[in-house]
């Protein structure tokens, strides 16, 4: 089970970059514009999102019954960090895990960490693992492509954003966007 501990600071679009890409001058419709941008995003990131990954830095909390038996793969990368592993000994007393018991291999990358135990896991149950995921701290660290799928959302929302002409128009989802979304969605979880 995944819990997000902590949302990202910023999003991973700005108002004045998705306002300089659609071409929109003037402050009036900064607000609806900053809506939408907060709706993309919602729809890409995190557990839940089309991506399945989370795009701004923020902190997360896995869940488990128990530890595995080997290594423990981590859902949503890329992992930035593993800031804590505890669990529920034999005692019912809540342990922390020291950092020297284990490795984490894959961090920064585009696919799943690892996180490996230096001997084997302790037995015990309600494992929790608090980590850190996202390509960085600023939008200027998300991939390029993702940033404009998502400037590319905003601009669809934006262009159909009267309900009368979304009740009779169509909208289809722009196949560049459909192809990084394809690219950049975590598989293989669950």
């Amino acid at each position: 089970m995944l819990t997000r501990i902590s949302p990202p600071a910023v999003e991973p679009i700005t108002l004045e970059e998705t306002k300089a890409a659609l071409a929109v001058i003037g402050n009036s419709d900064d607000d609806m514009l900053q809506r939408l941008i907060g709706a993309a995003t919602a729809a890409f990131d995190g557990a839940d999102g089309r991506l399945a990954r989370p795009l701004i830095e923020q902190r997360w909390r896995l869940s488990m019954e128990r530890f595995p038996a080997g290594t423990i793969r981590l859902p949503l990368p890329p992992t930035i960090s593993v800031d804590a592993i505890s669990y529920v000994d034999g005692a019912g007393d809540d342990q922390e895990i020291d950092p020297a018991e284990y490795t984490v291999s894959g961090l920064g990358s585009t696919d799943a960490a690892i996180i490996s135990p230096v001997s084997r896991w302790p037995s015990g149950t309600a494992v929790t693992i608090e980590l850190t995921c996202g390509f960085g701290a600023d939008p200027e660290h998300v991939p390029a492509d993702i940033k404009d799928a998502l400037i590319a959302v905003v601009g669809s929302r934006y262009a159909w954003r009267e309900a009368q002409v979304l009740a009779t128009g169509s909208l289809s989802e722009n196949p560049e966007v459909a192809d990084v979304i394809d690219r950049w969605r975590v598989r293989g979880f669950g």
